[in-house]
This record gives structure tokens, sequence and C-alpha cells, in this order.
């Protein structure tokens, strides 16, 4: 893979590697905040049974939570149907942290790449659609296996990676908010992310070929 990535311009392997976390973040956001999962799977994970709660209430719950999550939210975490504790509290404002990092990263990050974009249209550059269409296949690939083959042990490592407490294991009987968060709709969530990267690689490579016969200037293909 290096040796192959060595033949591209380093401008490209940069490009490829920003659009790649570009992609991979704006999947992120959108499960985050869209919360179509979640509303189609509430009663398939029986959250009325565990919660007592109706529907409208689990959503408005759940909801409340995301809006929290949100760089544009201000003021304290308060979810309506729920007391949290302390630590359940910390855990959602370290949780907070990493997204508001994820959401500042997508415009900043979208700037730069679309003067790079820019710059590489000028030129009569396309390589990059291609590079970074193979870049974010092999993250697909890695993360699709590492969380579909033991999807509990790849969710614990990655809050253990993230943050540096443990105040994500919430115990039910003192913050009964968890219920509303099954480990099954964090796998579906997975699984919707890594359907997106796979769209989004099928439009990057559709581009790639559209402009490779106008656009030649892949070193590969010299």
């Amino acid at each position: 893979m290096k040796n192959y990535l060595m033949t591209y311009h380093k401008r490209d392997v940069g490009m490829a590697f920003l659009l790649s976390t570009l992609i991979i973040d704006a999947a992120v956001l959108f499960v985050t905040f869209v919360p179509l999962i979640y509303k189609a799977n509430i009663d398939g994970f029986a959250l009325n049974r565990v919660t007592g709660l109706s529907n409208d209430q689990i959503v408005t719950s759940f909801t409340t939570i995301c809006q929290y999550l949100s760089i544009f939210h201000h003021g304290p975490l308060q979810v309506p149907y729920f007391t949290l504790s302390k630590h359940a509290l910390i855990h959602f404002a370290d949780v907070r942290k990493v997204m508001i990092v994820l959401q500042l990263y997508l415009p900043i990050g979208a700037v730069l790449a679309f003067f790079l974009i820019q710059k590489a249209i000028k030129e009569r550059e396309v390589s990059y659609l291609k590079l970074t269409a193979i870049i974010s296949a092999l993250i697909l690939i890695f993360f699709g296996f590492v969380g579909l083959s033991d999807f509990s042990s790849a969710f614990t490592m990655m809050h253990q990676l993230l943050f540096h407490n443990n105040y994500w294991l919430m115990d039910p009987l003192v913050d009964p908010v968890i219920n509303i968060f099954p480990e099954e709709f964090f796998k579906l969530c997975l699984i919707a992310i890594l359907i997106i990267i796979i769209v989004i690689n099928a439009l990057l490579v559709a581009l790639y070929a559209y402009f490779k016969p106008r656009l030649i200037k892949d070193p590969l293909e010299k």
C-alpha cells in the first residue's frame, strides 16, 4: 500500500486522506443527528417495556440528548422523564466534547478540501477520487470487520479509547436513561455508517470513471 501511494503526488494522497476522514465524519454526524434508525426501531428494542415510557416520550428524551450534543446547544443537559446522576452528566459532557470536535472538523476540512479540489480541477487532476475511494474502503473494511465480528468488545474498546473514566458504565438502577440506548442501536448505527461510506465510495468511483477519459492525469496510467 505504501509503495502504491508513493506513485501518486503527495498532495493527492493528502487530499484522499482528508476526503476519507470527511466522509466518515459526515456519516457519523448524519447518523447521530438524524434519528431515523432510532425511531424505526423503538418497538423492536422493546423500549416501552424497559422504560415504561411511550414512544413519544422516549423520542423526546433521545432527541433532547442529541440536541445537547450539538455545537449550537447552550445550557446544561436536562432530559425529560429522567434524573441524571453526576457521573451520567459528566459522561454526556465528555461525549459532547467528542461530537463538537467532529462538528468543527467537518466545515474546516470541507473548506480546505474545496480549495484543494478547485486547484486539482485547474490542473486537470483526477487521481485523488480513486485514492479517496481506496483509502475509505480500507477504513471501511477494518472497522466493519472489527465492529461486526465482536461488536460488544469493539464498543467497549472504543469507550476506553475515547474516555478517561468509566462513567459510561451506567447502572440502570441509578441512571435509567441508559435504557433508551440499547447496544443494538449502536450496532445499527455502525452498519448505517458503513453503508453511507459504501454509497459515497460508489459515487467517487463513478466520478473517477466519468472524468478519467476527460481529465487523465493518473500517474499509474501515463
